[in-house]
């Protein structure tokens, strides 16, 4: 290697503390900037010559040997060191007035606020440059964050980077001075929108693809793309802003990650990897289309105003994320119902929200069909669809709450400094050695002039720049328009052709929107009805439940009733049972003992049945004698006999009629017994009911017995009347045969005696036969009355008192 002077390598040297070298890429000159690498940081990453030999890196060493050495413990422990802090505090105190500082800004309001710092609206107190001022307490990030951060906006090598103006530091506390973009953030804009058509998403997504294309053309990914981080100029075109997880892209154009960085919602699946407790000791490595991952998650919001994996619960967000990149084949999107959208977006949306392996790149959104009509070359001179409003320099109208940053907060790593003593050597600030920047301008002659009066050309020389910049931007948008406008007249003789049918259809359309009025009216009235009959609704549910209540009540309160008159009458029923049962012994008793005198008069009358016929016997003889003489005697006795059986038939009839009276009184009974039981079914539903039916049963009963009893003693006045009949018959024969007797008298006296006493005993057998008879039909009459009894009271039968052997005899 040559050997090149010692002059030359001082002028060198000279240019790179001045901040003149001519290291690629090349771009406007500042005091600190450039790639030329001459070491390594703590964390591995390479330190620029230009940053470690500037004029304010140089500064910001001194100022850190100054500040340590000031320690008290450390000047005692030498003297060499308090000699220096001695020498220098004078030059130290100078020159930290005249650097950059936080005195050198007035703040006018707070813009933004996020997990590292906040950012407020400041002017320089000297000029009244607005600027947005991001203030960042070192004990929050990291020199990487800040480092990459600060290169990337001092850099100033594209449009769409918002650029970066100053860059300081104190104690505490690291600033960063950029431009103010009064447009506000696209998250404000999406909030005050609120649904995107395509034309609009189309437009903002092919800016943020230019925008990324140009970060990643620098060399750096972001891997935080959320609306929050881009933001909008007074003139509606967007840039990007917030690189505090930005980070380098290495030589094969892959990234290496140690940690997962970026928003939960719009962080890509393999920036999710390092979470993997199987690959957690290794780096994760990826890609630049981490970004378009990202990208393809806001143009989905732009639509549903919603993200597709979003969930309260962040471990269940990034479930998501990674189960939809899972498999063989790729997943879709799903949209809610409502959502109308292209094929040519869906299909758009599909191929950046997927695995990395099928994911596209920068060349293929360009050439896809949903971008077609869009000209990239032009498109940061294109007028935006929405144009904010702005009203002054300092205007922040256009950004909304200052909180909306902390509904979202972004998956980052805390810091870890070693916890130093306060009076020891603690070397916290020296990660951020060569952070103070300041944007300056060459003069024409090539050499900063630090005074006051350059200092303030150079601004206006930038401001004539960027103004010039803005004019040729103009006159390309109005060479565009007057382009646009001849288009446009040509048209017009075509729109004046349609102006009858235009007229036509406007009155169509002021009909249409009366009509759209009276059903807008009427949907009014419709809700205001709906609602109404809600809250009646609500009211009637209200008032019914407590009606439920006050029924349960109610029904709990009769039941109980009903359970205690039920009780109050089964008792009843249980006294009556008793009665009756007594009354039923007492029957049973009287019953057996009339049987017992019924069977001794059938003996008695069986005994007079066989004198009846010794009698008969005796008069067989005597007829055989008297044939000739009592032909007329014999003749009428047996008339007699005939009119007797003929009589006795009749009875046997009348018996025989009773029996089937008996029978049917029977069969009325058993209905009885089923009415009964209908009523007792019935008795469990109203007890008035059962008190009713048992009156009713009972005045049948009394009315059947009355009836019994009056048929009974119907029969036994017939059976008397027959009887006084058959009694007359027998005198009248008597009659006839004391006169027979009276003639055949002088025949024989012995026969009159035997046909008198024959006559006695006859006349007897009349009588007992007439009182037997009559006995028999009371006391048949009462044993009907008695088997009635019992088969009209099943109920008793079924209480347990089911065997009454003396009624089943009957």
């Amino acid at each position: 290697m040559e050997c090149k002077k010692i002059s030359a390598r001082t002028a060198r040297l000279n240019n790179f503390i001045l901040g003149q070298s001519v290291a690629p890429p090349a771009s406007a000159s500042s005091s600190s900037g450039g790639f030329t690498e001459i070491g390594q940081t703590q964390d591995g990453g390479s330190v620029p010559m230009e940053t470690a030999l500037s004029r304010e890196g140089l500064l910001d060493s001194l100022f850190v040997l100054y500040e340590e050495c000031s320690k008290d413990v450390i000047k005692k422990k030498d003297k060499n060191v308090a000699d220096f802090v001695n020498k220098y505090r004078p030059i130290i105190n100078q020159t930290r007035s005249i650097r950059v500082n936080v005195n050198d800004f007035n703040v006018k309001n707070l813009i933004g606020k996020g997990y590292f710092g906040e950012v407020h609206l400041v002017s320089e107190a000297a000029t009244g440059e607005v600027y947005a001022m991001k203030k960042m307490r070192k004990a929050m990030v990291t020199s990487t964050q800040i480092r990459e951060e600060r290169d990337i906006m001092a850099s100033r090598q594209s449009d769409w980077i918002t650029s970066l103006q100053y860059a300081f530091q104190d104690q505490e506390c690291l600033y960063l001075v950029m431009e103010y973009l009064p447009g506000g953030d696209l998250l404000s804009l999406m909030i005050r929108i609120g649904v995107f058509d395509e034309e609009l998403a189309q437009f903002y997504l092919a800016e943020l693809t230019e925008a990324l294309h140009s970060l990643h053309s620098i060399g750096y990914v972001h891997r935080d793309i959320k609306p929050e981080n881009i933001l909008l100029d007074r003139f509606g075109h967007l840039k990007l802003a917030d690189f505090g997880n930005a980070t380098a892209i290495n030589k094969d154009g892959s990234v290496t990650s140690m940690t997962p960085v970026g928003t939960p919602d719009y962080i890509a699946p393999e920036l999710l990897q390092t979470l993997s407790t199987t690959i957690k000791s290794s780096r994760g490595n990826h890609d630049v289309t981490c970004d378009f991952w990202s990208m393809g998650i806001i143009g989905y919001e732009f639509i549903t105003e919603t993200t597709p994996f979003h969930d309260e619960n962040v471990n269940e967000t990034y479930s998501k994320i990674l189960s939809h990149c899972e498999g063989r084949f790729a997943r879709k999107l799903e949209y809610p119902a409502h959502v109308a959208i292209s094929s040519h977006f869906r299909d758009l949306l599909d191929r950046l929200v997927t695995k990395v392996s099928n994911r596209i790149g920068y060349k293929e959104i360009r050439r896809h069909p949903f971008f077609s009509d869009i000209n990239w070359e032009k498109l940061r001179y294109k007028i935006p669809p929405i144009i904010p409003n702005v009203s002054s320099d300092d205007d922040v109208s256009n950004f909304e709450d200052v909180d909306k940053s902390l509904k979202r907060n972004a998956f980052v790593s805390k810091p870890t400094y070693p916890i130093s003593k306060v009076h020891d050597f603690s070397g916290q600030n020296l990660p951020f050695l060569g952070y103070t920047y300041v944007y300056e301008e060459l003069d024409p002659a090539g050499k900063y002039r630090d005074t006051d009066e350059h200092m303030a050309t150079t601004r206006l020389s930038q401001k004539i720049k960027e103004q010039d910049r803005l004019l040729k931007d103009h006159k390309n948008e109005i060479h565009q328009l007057q382009r646009d406008l001849l288009e446009k007249d040509r048209k017009i003789a075509t729109v004046n052709a349609h102006n009858k049918i235009f007229g036509e259809t406007k009155k169509e359309l002021e009909n249409l929107q009366e009509l759209l009025k009276m059903k807008t009216a009427e949907l009014a009235a419709a809700k205001t009805d709906i609602k109404t009959l809600k809250n009646r609704l609500k009211i009637e549910e209200e008032q019914r439940s407590k009606n439920d209540a006050s029924i349960a009540d109610l029904l709990k309160q009769t039941y109980k009733k009903w359970e205690r008159a039920k009780q109050t009458s089964d008792q009843n029923y249980e006294k009556q049972i008793a009665e009756r049962k007594t009354e039923i012994s007492a029957l049973n008793e009287k019953f057996r003992a009339q049987t017992g005198e019924l069977r001794s008069k059938v003996e008695e009358c069986s005994q007079l049945q066989s004198m009846i016929e010794n009698y008969k016997d005796l008069l067989k003889k005597s007829k055989n004698q008297l044939m000739v003489d009592k032909e007329e005697f014999d003749k009428s006795h047996r008339e007699l006999v005939a009119a007797y059986e003929a009589k006795h038939a009749e009875v046997k009839q009348r018996c025989k009629a009773e029996k089937e009276l008996r029978v049917k009184q029977e069969e009325q009974v058993r209905e009885l017994r089923a009415r009964l039981q209908e009523y007792e079914n019935n008795v469990k539903n109203t007890e008035h009911s059962h008190k009713k039916f048992v009156d009713n049963i009972k005045r049948r009963m009394t009315i059947q017995m009355e009836e019994a009893k009056q048929v009974s003693d119907k029969m036994s006045e017939e059976m008397q009347r027959k009887c006084e009949d058959l009694r007359k018959e027998i005198n009248k024969l008597q009659e006839q045969s004391v006169s027979s007797s009276a003639n055949s008298s002088k025949r024989s006296s012995l026969q009159e005696q035997e046909f008198r006493s024959a006559n006695s005993s006859i006349q007897s057998l009349n009588v007992q036969v007439e009182e037997q008879l009559r006995h028999d039909l009371i006391r048949a009459s009462r044993k009907v009355t008695k088997c009635r009894l019992p088969r009209s009271l099943p109920k008793f039968n079924e209480s347990g008192f089911s065997g009454y052997p003396d009624f089943d005899n009957c």
